[in-house]
């Protein structure tokens, strides 16, 4: 195990997802005692940790009278578990994120990628950029599969690291750390941009002189400090950059612009995040250009679901931010939006710079009184539309748009006002699109 030592004798973990279930099993594989605290009321949940031999599983209000505050020695948090919750104050033990329980106790080189808008793609694209070199790899972190789970794997580990996991990091320290970009989100949870910021920043701060830190050439909150090598990136400047025609980087060029499957604005800044990553983890320029020219995107992120009739449908359900949405409509000519969820006490009025190339905006969820007052200001009333269900905002979205221009399903805002999660949001669109079409085809 690295980093300083841990008394993994008895744990508590905090939410019982996909996260605490693996740093259980992980635990429980060392001998560990364990209890776990788990307040989504899911029965089935609960039933697995005991299962898994958790000692107990209790609800925060339960924990006072139920467990002594110095009978832990470690606090294992799983991602979204607010700063509010009882487990941060009560116990006297050190408190972190299972992504630091991961890096402790595996021994696989990291790359890790955080960022607002863009770090899953970007991990993706760099795990595949190393396995194309034979530099084993595996995506892991908020990705999808949890750090922990990998102990004994040897290689390379791709992260994904979200702010929430990030802000209970301690001696976390990748070989190379990327910001992609940040710009607001998660206010609700994190109390203000602030320490939303202050959060994505904790990826570097344990980089040592040997590690890699990669950054947008403007990014405005780069540190002053540090003693590790830095890449940036941009559009038109940095070490990795964008010319009319290629990508560069400071080994050569990575690939031609008219190689590649996704293009987009936001597609050439993650392609050039990823490869600096990549190079700086020792992956070839060819296998960098390869998987930058193979890539065809991912399921919910500026998808093309459909082509009907010389228009396009497009599932973008992953943009849960102002930022995001303006992202995929800034490669986009005439369409429909439809857009709003849950906010995360974001600011829509970033939207706005897209109204120009808006056909009309159909608007659904907790949010659409707001996006439509919004909206109200620059379009005419007959282009804003309300919905009730996604079928309904399907069928308004193909009636504005005349038939002639796309339609795209990018929220800026969380899903779980109708869904369970953005993956459900953008199967039910997907879903409602063929509907849409069955029904004139048959």
């Amino acid at each position: 195990m690295r980093g300083s030592s841990l008394d993994l004798g008895k744990v508590v973990i905090v939410g019982y997802g996909v996260s605490g279930q693996a740093a259980h099993q992980a635990l429980e594989d060392l001998g560990s005692e364990v209890i776990v605290i788990e307040d989504s009321g899911n029965s089935t949940l609960r039933e697995l940790a005991k299962s898994h031999s958790a000692l107990g599983v209790f609800r925060s209000e339960e924990i006072r009278q139920a467990l002594d505050a110095n009978w832990p020695a470690l606090v294992v948090v799983s991602p979204g578990v607010r700063p509010s919750h009882i487990a941060f104050r009560y116990f006297n033990a050190p408190v972190i994120s299972e992504l630091e329980l991961g890096w402790r106790m595996t021994d696989l080189s990291v790359v890790a990628i955080t960022g607002t808008n863009g770090k899953t793609t970007v991990t993706s694209l760099v795990s595949a950029m190393l396995n194309q070199s034979s530099l084993n790899s595996t995506p892991c972190g908020n990705y999808g599969t949890p750090l922990v789970s990998l102990a004994g794997v040897q290689g390379w580990a791709v992260v994904e690291a979200s702010s929430f996991q990030l802000s209970t990091i301690s001696e976390f320290a990748p070989n190379v750390a990327a910001i992609v970009n940040v710009t607001p989100d998660h206010l609700d949870w994190h109390g203000g941009f602030q320490k939303y910021l202050e959060a994505k920043l904790r990826i570097l701060e344990n980089l040592g002189p040997d590690s890699f830190g990669i950054m947008p050439f403007d990014f405005a909150w780069r540190p002053t400090r540090g003693t590790f090598h830095t890449f940036t990136f941009g559009s038109g400047s940095g070490d990795f950059f964008a010319s009319d025609t290629e990508l560069i980087s400071p080994i050569g060029v990575i690939a031609a612009k008219s190689d590649l499957k996704k293009a987009l604005p936001h597609d050439i800044l993650n392609f050039l995040a990823a490869s600096a990553c990549a190079v700086s983890a020792g992956a070839s320029l060819d296998a960098i250009g390869y998987a930058c020219s193979e890539f065809a995107g991912l399921e919910h992120r500026m998808e093309v679901a459909c082509e009907f009739r010389g228009m396009r449908f497009i599932n973008d359900s992953k943009a849960t931010t102002p930022a995001s949405v303006v992202a995929g409509l800034s490669g986009l000519g005439r369409c429909v939006l439809i857009a709003g969820g849950r906010n995360k006490g974001l600011d829509f009025e970033p939207l706005l710079s897209q109204w120009e190339k808006l056909a009309g905006v159909v608007v659904i969820g907790e949010s659409a009184d707001e996006l439509a007052g919004l909206f109200a200001g620059v379009l005419d009333s007959s282009k804003i539309v309300r919905a009730a269900s996604m079928a309904e905002a399907v069928r308004s979205a193909y009636a504005l748009s005349d038939k002639v221009c796309d339609v795209i399903l990018s929220p800026g805002a969380t899903s779980f006002d109708w869904y369970s999660g953005y993956e459900q949001r953008g199967l039910d669109f997907k879903d409602c699109v063929r509907g849409l079409v069955n029904s004139f085809e048959g």
